[in-house]
């Protein structure tokens, strides 16, 4: 008696460099940078942003994700304390973001993946002239082998 063995398609996620957006001074409030736009089979390790000014003054910043045209902001902004990190990850209770300063992985409660993903990031305070917003995205893209 002979038997068929089904071998699954292996994959695996292949990290890729860390995105990165350096937003120099003159920035519009309210106005979106993007970070990273991909249009590949992915997954969201980390999403983080700050910003920073010589007055080490607090503006409030956000982040917007759109995951296979599913878009989560933070319904609350972040405080955005002059030159500190904030993470954002999956609210579980809805298709938004939470942020904090602990570094939480962007899926904590929800993995993120998909086909697509764009990551923006925002100043909704009023920037001052020397103000500078940063944003990071890791991210694995899916590769079958």
């Amino acid at each position: 008696m002979s038997r068929n063995l089904i071998i699954p398609d292996r994959f695996c996620y292949e990290k890729q460099p860390i995105a990165t957006l350096t937003q120099p001074a003159l920035l519009v409030q309210g106005t979106y940078y993007t970070v990273l736009d991909v249009r590949v089979p992915m997954r969201v390790i980390y999403l983080s942003m700050k910003h920073d000014n010589a007055a080490n003054s607090a503006k409030t910043i956000n982040m917007r994700v759109t995951i296979d045209g599913v878009v989560m902001t933070c319904a609350a902004d972040a405080a955005g304390t002059d030159n500190t990190i904030y993470y954002f990850y999956a609210d579980p209770t809805a298709d938004a973001l939470l942020s904090t300063t602990t570094v939480y992985n962007a899926g904590y409660y929800e993995d993120l993946r998909g086909n697509s993903l764009k990551v923006e990031i925002v100043m909704t305070g009023a920037p001052a002239a020397d103000d500078i917003l940063y944003g990071y995205v890791q991210y694995e893209i899916y590769r079958r082998g």
